[in-house]
């Protein structure tokens, strides 16, 4: 153990390669990291406008599609690397006892997965004997990338052709060709974090480093786009297709076409008093719009109706 006040030769070469490196003291980030890092991608396409890219790679990326063959590099020339995967970077490492395992700091539960509370969900370190199974617990932790992804392959040909993008935060103005400062995808990307989870206009400019007012067009702009696009697909399923997968619970009911019911989504509370009225659920108490939703027996939604004000009663809209 090194004596009070004298660093440790681990401690100088550690400030040697920081000084090497260019690493600034305001920059916490630059001090984390070894000199020589590796980053394995399994999707580098996407992770290379991550800003994250630029710190850690040092053009050293290894440009591996298939999550499975990528990890297969612990059991040979890595012990340890930085694993992206489009907006979550995650450290996977092999350690001195030949066991695997990885570390997220992302909001997770004890077993991994994501956990949507954030005042229970927690970082976590995992480790394995086997790594099968880490790349198992792996592969159900990037199955909503996955998804993700199919949606992005369906809608990236009609993005580029028919996408009409805002150019005011108020949406009073729009153009068809416009340069942006984030790929497509990861436009899309912030759209959905929107949406699923609500982060604020401040919040998704500082995780994608651009201005608020951007965040505001963007999610205007897909709001639109998707709106179009998706609300031309046709839902409604031919009764031979639901029977043909009809569940086993239902097999009393074989001739169910589908299960229908109401859904509200809370909306914010309107400065009029007679539009406040009349989009407040007493059964909600508070502030709604109300649409019908009908679902297939095997669980795909086949309808959805338009929205209606939240004091209306289903007995109403249906």
């Amino acid at each position: 153990m090194p004596q009070k006040g004298k660093r440790s030769a681990s401690q100088k070469q550690r400030r040697k390669q920081e000084a090497s490196c260019g690493s600034s003291s305001g920059n916490s980030v630059s001090h984390s990291v070894d000199a020589n890092p590796y980053v394995l991608s399994v999707t580098a396409s996407h992770c290379q406008s991550d800003p994250r890219y630029k710190i850690y790679s040092r053009g050293r990326q290894c440009e591996n599609e298939n999550l499975e063959n990528t990890l297969q590099r612990l059991r040979a020339d890595l012990s340890d690397a930085l694993l992206l995967c489009g907006s979550m970077c995650i450290a996977v490492f092999r350690d001195r006892s030949g066991r695997f395992g990885y570390f997220d700091s992302h909001c997770r539960t004890a077993y991994g997965m994501p956990d949507e509370d954030e005042s229970t969900g927690t970082a976590v370190m995992l480790t394995f004997f086997r790594l099968e199974d880490m790349i198992e617990r792996l592969m159900l932790l990037f199955a909503s990338y996955q998804h993700f992804q199919a949606f992005w392959q369906f809608v990236e040909s009609a993005v580029n052709t028919k996408m009409v993008r805002v150019t005011s935060a108020s949406g009073a103005g729009a153009t068809q060709h416009r340069s942006t400062k984030l790929a497509p995808i990861d436009e899309l990307l912030l759209f959905l974090m929107h949406l699923s989870i609500g982060l604020s206009l401040r919040d998704l400019a500082n995780r994608f480093g651009i201005h608020r007012t951007t965040v505001s067009r963007i999610i205007t702009t897909w709001t639109h786009f998707l709106y179009h696009l998706l609300g031309s697909i046709r839902l409604w399923l031919p009764k031979e297709v639901v029977q043909a997968h009809l569940p086993p619970e239902f097999s009393q009911y074989a001739d169910t076409q589908v299960v229908l019911d109401c859904t509200e989504i809370f909306c914010q509370t309107p400065s009029s008093l007679v539009l406040q009225s009349e989009v407040f659920s007493n059964y909600k108490s508070h502030t709604t719009f109300k649409a019908m939703i009908g679902i297939a027996p095997h669980g795909p939604i086949t309808f959805v109706s338009p929205l209606y004000a939240g004091s209306m009663s289903d007995r109403e809209i249906f």
